[in-house]
């Protein structure tokens, strides 16, 4: 059964960890909250973390479509919080919604760790971004042809974990393409920003400690995002995995659980 409920939208949580200090763990698109247990296992920290599962993944419910999805998965995030400050870790999509949770709820937010946060209009201007605009074009034609294969497919490979499609499993493979339409759904806020999470003096009115990681491997977009966001956030740290893509936190949990739990020992 669902751990939580918020109304009578199920949510499904999954808790990490028994130290004092409340966290809350957010994953990427297409992944599910089991995604943090390898980093987490290597993580040797006060944390309580509890993860979860976004909208439409895991075991959580499904989106029905209705209203914006990004304000669904912050709401559930923020009922999760409930009224005690913790540590925040997202990763990709759910680095956005943690991002997002900062600037809306800093009351909230001890620590923000942002892992590949998609916010890719904060890149908005430069070359990469432009870039990878004119790219999306590979992704949304299958999809608006009803391809969805071919969408997950070029998405994978993109923002996936190094393996090609076929080297996935039967089930990994559906597991994406069952989800792949809330992709585009979260398009109005990573690509358009309609919370106004970057607008004029959002980020610079954030006091929290922040990191921001990103893999040395992770498409050039991820570069242009981590410093338009360490340029606008006060004393953000930046650090950056070897040898790591998009998906670090599964591919790299050691040097991503070392970097955070160094970033977690310095705040105190």
């Amino acid at each position: 059964m669902p751990h939580h409920f918020l109304g009578e939208y199920p949510v499904w949580t999954t808790p990490m960890g028994n130290g004092p200090n409340p966290a809350l763990l957010l994953h990427c698109a297409l992944a599910h909250s089991g995604a943090w247990k390898g980093m987490m296992a290597k993580l040797n920290t006060d944390l309580r973390a509890l993860a979860f599962d976004l909208p439409s993944h895991g075991q959580s419910g499904d989106w029905d479509g209705s209203g914006d999805y990004h304000d669904l998965a912050r709401d559930v995030a923020l009922d999760l919080l409930g009224d005690r400050p913790a540590d925040l870790v997202g990763h990709s999509l759910g680095a956005t919604v943690a991002l997002r949770l900062a600037v809306e709820r800093p009351d909230l937010v001890r620590s923000l760790t942002l892992i590949e946060p998609v916010y890719f209009v904060a890149a908005k201007g430069t070359s990469a971004f432009k870039s990878y605009k004119a790219s999306l074009r590979h992704f949304a034609g299958p999809l608006m042809a009803g391809d969805k294969v071919a969408a997950a497919r070029y998405f994978t490979g993109q923002w996936g974990d190094g393996r090609g499609w076929e080297q996935q499993s039967d089930d990994e493979r559906a597991y994406a393409v069952n989800r792949i339409g809330v992709i585009p759904a979260t398009e109005a806020q990573v690509m358009r920003d309609a919370a106004g999470v970057l607008a004029p003096g959002a980020l610079e009115a954030l006091t929290m400690p922040v990191l921001l990681m990103r893999g040395a491997e992770s498409p050039t977009i991820m570069t242009a995002v981590q410093e338009a966001l360490a340029a606008r956030i006060p004393h953000a740290e930046t650090a950056v995995i070897d040898e790591a893509r998009h998906m670090l936190p599964i591919t790299h949990p050691v040097p991503c659980a070392a970097t955070i739990q160094a970033f977690l020992a310095r705040i105190g």
